[in-house]
């Protein structure tokens, strides 16, 4: 387990990565390497490649694909727009590059072939796209001035350009549809919505009309029988036999007669074998993620981060509605890849590159983002030295956390006056009893639940601790909106829901102890804490406990 009071990157990165997430995101990859064990070997049987062959390949693309995700979700969103505009030079350059010596398949160039490997740089465009986009829709909302706007448009018009002359319409619908929410999100007005929406409309009809294979998916989708479709008919059948439960893992038929299944059809193989449950599941993690996501990005205070995390959103979550709508013919056929199940190197290792930006996106970040290196105040406690807080350009939140009796506010607001003459906002967080003392000196107060124990009687204990632990509930909500950069408490009761808060979201804490002995609430929360400031220098002495190495005592 990583200590939160730890300053390594590692540490940093742990207290601050949204955990539920990347869980998610675990999950999928797993459930693709099942999928893939249950989906791939008849596909490699039927052109004479040994039985496991795609998923060795599948399994040899996950590693450093989940290395990638992990290694980009480390860096800060300035470092994500700088990695995020060469990746996009690359790939821009590499998918000019596929019209004149790209390999055509079906019909068009979308693979080069680079160190032995066929790669489709189309993949790594997208999400660089997007990074790019927000960011200039960002500076575009700081100075209405600067034709960033213009620039986006610019430079969707390129990107779609490039991508119609391989052709792939699947994969220029997608760019369009996320830069389109993304101009929403930025702001647009309504007249806006309505102009782009028709130039869509006016494409779809320009695709139809002239290019041939756009229009037969088009007429197969709205009129079954004018055409082939007996991939998709198949999609649906398996859906209708795997039943809620499915037949059972190796059961299916479907696998075996789709030339996709491993692919492009694997949400079908996996309706047939698993069931509609494990369909259903996925959707939820994928909605989870997304929604989570969305959010985040509500929350999110900086324009670049709050753009960037809607765009890869909205990018993943559209890229995964596509592919299952698809298997259920709810829209005309369209290669694309379920994200982390469908096979294919280049997408899952874009698409990690895409959800690892995402991860570094929505990491917890104070007001002036995480405190690395913190300002050093001096300590009296075995001459070590306690570093918490780290003043920076702007104005940086401490909470201050304090019972509702004279003993512990008014040494708060000691440090209340002494910080604010510093420039850091204080805010008070305290019970209901602390309003007979007038006004704190302080930026707000916040009241949460808190009580006292008085006594053994049981029901009285256990009252208490259900309105503790409300103020701790309490205390999590407020902290998650207001994402202070330390918590300092001063003892009484009401300090333990905000620095319990404080501890589990990984927020630098201390408690003031003014006294020469701990208060019981100080005793309770001494070590989960990152320091204890007292004028006693034997207080943590005496308490082996507190002495031990590693604790900052100041």
């Amino acid at each position: 387990m990583v200590s939160r009071v730890e300053r390594t990157p590692f540490a940093a990165w742990w207290w601050t990565i949204d955990r539920f997430s990347l869980v998610a995101l675990g999950a999928i990859m797993l459930g693709g390497i099942v999928l893939s064990l249950a989906a791939s070997p008849p596909v490699a049987a039927r052109i004479g490649l040994d039985a496991f062959y795609f998923v060795h390949r599948h399994l040899m693309f996950l590693v450093p694909a989940i290395a990638a995700m992990l290694v980009i979700s480390f860096l800060s969103p300035r470092q994500l727009r700088r990695l995020a505009l060469v990746v996009f030079i690359v790939s821009l350059a590499l998918v000019v590059a596929t019209l004149f010596v790209g390999a055509e398949v079906k019909g068009a160039r979308r693979w080069i072939v680079l160190a032995g490997l066929n790669i489709q740089p189309s993949e790594f465009l997208k999400p660089s796209f997007v990074v790019l986009c927000a960011w200039l829709f960002a500076e575009s909302a700081r100075k209405p001035d600067m034709p960033a706007t213009t620039f986006s448009l610019l430079l969707l018009l390129g990107v779609v350009g490039v991508l119609v002359l391989q052709p792939d319409f699947g994969q220029t619908m997608l760019i369009a549809l996320v830069w389109g929410a993304l101009f929403f999100v930025a702001g647009m007005r309504l007249i806006w919505v309505a102009g782009l929406g028709g130039t869509a409309v006016l494409g779809l009809v320009a695709a139809y009309a002239t290019i041939p294979h756009v229009a037969r998916r088009i007429k197969r989708f709205l009129d079954p029988a004018s055409g082939d479709t007996f991939q998709v008919d198949t999609a649906v059948e398996s859906f209708f036999r795997g039943g809620w439960f499915g037949q059972g893992p190796g059961e299916g038929t479907v696998k075996r007669i789709l030339p996709d299944s491993h692919a492009d059809f694997v949400f079908a193989v996996a309706a047939e074998e698993f069931g509609i449950v494990l369909c259903l599941v996925l959707v939820f993690l994928f909605a989870f993620i997304v929604l989570r996501a969305l959010g985040k990005a509500m929350r999110n205070d900086d324009p670049f981060s709050r753009f960037s995390i809607a765009g890869l959103a909205i990018l993943f979550g559209a890229q995964s509605a596509i592919n299952m709508a698809v298997n259920l013919a709810l829209i005309p056929a369209k290669g694309m890849t379920l994200p982390f199940i469908s096979y294919g190197g280049s997408s899952m290792i874009s698409l990690a590159y895409g959800m690892g930006m995402l991860l570094a996106f929505t990491r917890e970040r104070p007001r002036t983002a995480l405190l690395q290196p913190p300002l050093p105040y001096p300590g009296t406690a075995g001459g070590r030295e306690c570093a918490l807080m780290e003043k920076r350009s702007g104005s940086p939140l401490v909470i201050v956390a304090a019972g509702g009796t004279g003993g512990h506010l008014f040494p708060a607001e000691a440090l209340a006056v002494a910080l604010s003459r510093r420039g850091i906002t204080v805010d008070l967080v305290t019970d209901e009893r602390a309003t007979r003392y007038g006004e704190f000196p302080g930026h707000a107060t916040h009241i949460v639940p808190s009580a006292t124990f008085a006594g053994r009687n049981p029901f009285h204990i256990a009252g208490v601790t259900s309105k503790l632990c409300r103020g701790t509930v309490a205390a999590l909500l407020l902290l998650r909106q207001l994402r202070p950069a330390a918590v300092v408490g001063f003892g009484g009761y009401p300090t333990i829901p905000p620095l319990l808060a404080a501890v589990l979201r990984g927020i630098p804490t201390v408690v003031h102890e003014q006294n020469g002995v701990l208060g019981r609430a100080n005793r309770l929360l001494a070590r989960r804490v990152q320091a204890i400031a007292t004028g006693f220098r034997g207080l943590l002495a005496d308490d082996p406990r507190l002495a031990a190495p590693g604790f900052a005592g100041c």
